[in-house]
């Protein structure tokens, strides 16, 4: 089945954004630093995303079919907090609120305000603005982007990431390490999908590997995928290009598939020469 088109959707795409935020704001509060900074990484869920389970059990999901915060604790109880009416501060504070029921504040208490938006940034007092249908309409798209990159993840070996929405640009990926050394700095290649980005007002699919070789360009892509090098270097997939077939998971899986076997023999290569 095809997907929506997401069609004037940037107000509600940056609403979302913001809310995404907050996400990665309790996560980086509650628990400690790991590699590749996972641990601001939330989990793709089929209503949105999730801070999955914190320290004492609870979650906290931004549910974008409700248009709202959902903070469940660990006994069942259950505190709705709809984005309307909000902005990134009162919303904050709206979550803690919600989260004294867990004892999650006095863990929160001595870091909060280290994190805690500020008022004097313009953004986290402009009132979150979305569409509800729009909305909706992203966390099929979301989950469906996840489905086929998770598919296309399933069928590699090696090292690699969790496969992750991050606060700070909105974007899902995951990495994988050409050898057994997993982090950022490296051999890797990054695939993922971002709802937007400086310069591409549509969502897109895009993936890299790092490091290029110097003036590489890839020529042989697939039909619906095109090289990029302006700010970045690598391979993108409009979003209009994957919703209008009839199983965009599937052609999600099978360009990244694709893109992997023209990338492989470039980080093949480099990892080769560093071990020289």
């Amino acid at each position: 089945m095809s997907l929506p088109a997401l069609t004037d959707w940037e107000v509600t795409s940056r609403s979302l954004h913001r809310a995404a935020q907050l996400l990665g704001t309790l996560r980086m509060l509650l628990l400690s630093h790991v590699p590749n900074y996972l641990e601001l990484a939330i989990k793709i869920k089929p209503e949105g995303l999730s801070t999955d389970l914190l320290p004492g059990g609870s979650e906290v999901i931004l549910d974008f079919q409700q248009g709202a915060m959902v903070v469940q604790s660990a006994a069942g109880d259950s505190f709705c907090i709809p984005l309307a009416g909000h902005n990134t501060v009162t919303l904050f504070e709206a979550l803690l609120e919600a989260l004294n029921a867990t004892g999650l504040t006095i863990l929160l208490a001595d870091r909060k305000d280290s994190a805690l938006p500020q008022p004097d940034k313009p953004d986290d007092l402009v009132p979150f603005a979305f569409d509800p249908q729009t909305a909706s309409d992203y966390a099929t798209v979301l989950y469906t982007m996840f489905t086929g990159a998770a598919r296309f993840r399933a069928r590699l070996t090696g090292t690699m990431t969790p496969l992750v929405v991050w606060p700070e640009h909105f974007d899902m990926s995951f990495l994988w390490f050409a050898g057994d050394q997993a982090d950022e700095n490296s051999p890797h290649m990054n695939f993922g999908f971002a709802p937007y980005s400086l310069g591409f007002e549509q969502p897109y699919l895009y993936a890299y590997v790092w490091p290029l070789p110097d003036g590489y360009r890839a020529t042989q892509l697939p039909p619906q995928a095109s090289w990029h090098s302006e700010g970045w270097k690598g391979i993108v997939v409009p979003y209009h290009e994957i919703a209008a077939v009839d199983d965009p998971a599937l052609l999600v899986e099978d360009i990244c598939l694709a893109i992997y076997a023209i990338l492989l023999p470039l980080i093949q290569s480099r990892t080769l020469a560093r071990q020289r």
